[in-house]
């Protein structure tokens, strides 16, 4: 798989981009980059080559959801 780093949002996804033949796979990391006191959300669309496009032409939604907090005594 190639390609590098995305950053979307307050979330950093590597690799982002690439080829898997069949019977092979790939983890991707994401990593979430918290500030404040918040919860962040955010939402992907993957694209597969040779897809069918009908039902999601924006691609397959993925949604990513973090939560940072301000540590106290």
């Amino acid at each position: 798989m190639q390609g590098s780093q995305l950053k979307v949002g307050q979330f950093m996804i590597s690799p982002f981009s690439g080829t898997i033949g069949p019977d092979q796979s790939q983890s991707i990391e994401m990593v979430f980059i918290g500030q404040g006191q918040q919860i962040y959300e955010q939402k992907l669309g993957i694209d597969i080559s040779c897809r069918d496009p009908k039902d999601e032409p924006e691609g397959i939604v993925y949604e990513m959801v973090g939560e940072s907090c301000i540590p106290g005594i």
